[in-house]
């Protein structure tokens, strides 16, 4: 079986997350591989799906399936409600061991250099006839001239190739022997060792090879990064797992191409391992991941919506199950255990698309709700619904909400609808040191009702304007920048910063989308709280981050038309069209009066931009960012080191989304040269996520100096 990537395969150990009859399952790409005390299954989803399950027959009843060399990482497992099946720091392996699987004979199932392999060990003595194997899933099966065994199934061919067979001598070294299959009828095969000393131990290896069946794995989403701040420098990263977990021996009414389990990820600094994985949800439902928040002790915080009924809730956790598509929000410890999970809802449809810690380590949570009975607090600013006609499954189109639950999720101390009478959507919202949040509204979270309310006002041009990201300045908590898209030709601007107008693309489309970005000062002072606001190139912006000098940093999915790149960017060149195929990273000065750097960044597939993820960006130092997203290159620049360095798109796999998180420094180069130099640039990719296999971001072809 050909994986799909080149990162070491982790067998990972069943602790009760999946069926009882499983003992391991060890995914990469679009295959899975679940391993029982008998039967080794393999599965390849995709556009040709194909499932082979190898059994050893009569193996013995006393059979040991033990997992060896085991690995760093660990996972975690959340699914459904009942606390009783969760599963946390569940070890994962590089190996799996049969042993005494026959008389004299163990199995052991390991991956050296992206290949699946099961070598059988023999010890002195053993009768090799025992040993056989049934494919089920097969249509036939046939011995080519080059010794290989061919699986013929009814979407392709699994082949293993001819084995390797030697003797293990008395001094250490092999004495290599003749060998093959043995095939015996239609289902089942052995093998045939020719002149074999039947007083040394002999070991069998034969290699499998998937052949035909290419293409991706399930529709993982990537979200949002925030990067650690306890010292570590490691990255978190949140997200959508949609790869089925095996049929065969996990769920029999999970439904391929549902999206299931929300996922968070830690990566260390140097994104060469993976710390942890953490899966939180449901196999049987929807989830959609939408926010995320590290605390300075490394407690993750994820928000988003979900469709279950059996959303994992805990113990003593505040929760409101509306029975519609709720809220959720789940807390983790450092090391990706649970410390509370829960949903929170009315009869709508309620979303929650933003989160934060406030400085007490209170979870502040934002979002958007249908749901006139949306739990509030009777001293917030406003707990009475304003949009009584938003029809209930309206995409939780109605009012926008804010909420503060305990660090241990016990209580919900504050809720208060904002609003108006027609829908209001919450996009973002941020929390400074001293304790105020930043949500389209600036809000005190004091029980004083009306005077929560510290400031809010409107802001936008004569067409559709829209305001997604919101970032505080790290060392002036006063100062918040917020930053998105426009179609107004009238959006306000101040004087004096580098792009005061929204030029057309041309005569035929007067009107043409623009970034914005924003900059306010608090506590309000009338039109003075506006510190500054420009246009920002032809295309949307998704992700904006503030570094230390206060200099915002803004990524989009897609080139924009009007782009000119500066000295010493990553990549200069883009097709002009703004069409996708590759995003853009720029920061501006303090003052937004220049471009510092800017660059586009990608390969020849495009920048996912959908409602599940868009490329976001998070400050580490410096002038150093991290960039997560979505691409469907296979030339996605990455780093030799990345704990994930291959796409399935790669091998074939369709234009699919893979996960990216990449480490970018955006240092100009102030030699004057003009020519596409990397000089001032420091780039590494962490990888890309389709679970539970990691990260894998595509190689980049690049012929410049």
């Amino acid at each position: 079986m050909r994986l799909r990537d080149r990162r070491p395969v982790d067998f990972i150990a069943n602790h009760g997350q999946w069926d009882r009859r499983i003992n391991f399952i060890a995914r990469q790409g679009s295959m899975t591989a679940a391993v029982d005390q008998t039967t080794l299954a393999l599965r390849l989803d995709g556009d040709r799906p194909a499932a082979v399950s190898l059994t050893f027959e009569n193996a013995s009843s006393e059979v040991v399936v033990a997992g060896e060399r085991k690995r760093a990482t660990h996972y975690n497992f959340y699914l459904g409600n009942d606390a009783g099946k969760w599963q946390s720091n569940v070890p994962a392996y590089a190996a799996v061991a049969y042993r005494g699987l026959y008389d004299g004979i163990d199995v052991r199932l390991h991956e050296p250099a992206g290949q699946l392999e099961y070598e059988l060990r023999l010890a002195p003595g053993a009768d090799l006839d025992q040993f056989v194997i049934r494919a089920d899933g097969v249509s036939g099966l046939r011995i080519e001239n080059d010794g290989s065994l061919v699986l013929e199934t009814p979407n392709g061919s699994l082949r293993q190739s001819a084995p390797t067979t030697w003797e293990e001598l008395p001094d250490g070294r092999k004495h290599f022997l003749e060998s093959g299959f043995r095939k015996i009828d239609g289902q089942r095969y052995g093998f045939a060792v020719a002149q074999r000393d039947h007083t040394l131990p002999l070991v069998i290896d034969p290699g499998l090879v998937w052949s035909t069946f290419l293409g991706g794995s399930g529709a993982d989403f990537l979200g949002p990064a925030v990067v650690a701040r306890d010292g570590t420098g490691d990255v978190f990263v949140g997200g959508t797992m949609a790869s089925p977990d095996f049929p065969s021996f996990s769920d029999p009414s999970f439904a391929p191409g549902t999206q299931v389990p929300a996922f968070v990820a830690r990566l260390d600094s140097t994104g060469s391992a993976l710390r942890y994985a953490t899966f939180i949800g449901s196999w049987h439902a929807q989830i959609v991941h939408r926010g995320l928040a590290v605390d300075p002790a490394g407690n993750a915080v994820l928000v988003g919506q979900t469709y279950a009924t059996d959303f994992p809730i805990t113990a003593g956790a505040f929760s409101r199950v509306g029975g519609n598509k709720d809220a959720f929000v789940v807390r983790l410890n450092p090391s990706g255990g649970l410390i509370f999970s829960t949903v929170l809802g009315g009869s709508g449809e309620d979303d929650s698309s933003a989160v934060a810690y406030d400085p007490a380590g209170n979870v502040i949570v934002g979002g958007t709700t249908a749901s006139s009975d949306f739990p509030t607090t009777p001293t917030a600013f406003d707990p009475t619904y304003n949009t009584p006609n938003a029809p209930a499954d309206g995409g939780a189109h109605g009012d926008m909400f804010v909420v503060r639950l305990t660090p241990d999720g016990s209580a919900l101390t504050y809720g208060t609808f904002i609003g108006g009478p027609q829908a209001d959507v919450l996009e973002d919202l941020v929390v400074d040191s001293n304790g105020f949040v930043t949500a389209i509204a600036r809000l005190k979270l004091d029980g004083a009702g009306a005077a929560d309310l510290k400031y809010a006002t409107l802001i936008g041009g004569a067409s559709q304007d829209n305001l997604w990201k919101a970032a505080i300045d790290p060392l002036n908590p006063e100062l918040v920048t917020f930053a998105g898209r426009s179609w107004s030709n009238n959006y306000p601007v101040t004087a004096g910063v580098v792009r005061p107008t929204n030029p057309p693309f041309s005569t035929l489309f007067p009107d043409v989308e623009a970034g914005i970005i924003t900059r306010f000062r608090f506590p309000a002072a009338g039109g003075g709280s506006l510190v500054w606001s420009t246009y920002h190139h032809g295309d949307r912006i998704t992700g904006l981050t503030v570094n230390a000098a206060g200099e915002p940093i803004v990524v989009g999915p897609s080139a924009p038309w009007d782009m000119v790149t500066t000295r010493g960017a990553y990549d200069r060149t883009a097709d002009g069209s703004g069409a996708p195929g590759a995003g853009f990273i720029s920061r501006l000065s303090a003052d937004a009066t220049q471009y510092l750097y800017q660059s586009f960044f990608g390969g020849s597939g495009g920048i996912a931009d959908n409602f599940q993820t868009v490329p976001q960006v998070a400050y580490v130092t410096g002038n150093t960012v991290i960039v997560s997203g979505q691409t469907t290159s296979n030339d996605f620049p990455i780093t030799a080191t990345a704990v994930d360095p291959t796409s399935s798109n790669a091998i074939g796999g369709g234009a699919s989304n893979e996960g990216f998180v990449t480490k970018i420094t955006l240092d100009a180069d102030a030699s004057g040269d003009l020519s596409a130099s990397r000089r001032g640039v420091r780039i590494s990719s962490l990888g890309a996520f389709r679970f539970p296999q990691g990260l894998h971001p595509p190689s980049r072809r690049d012929t410049r100096d």
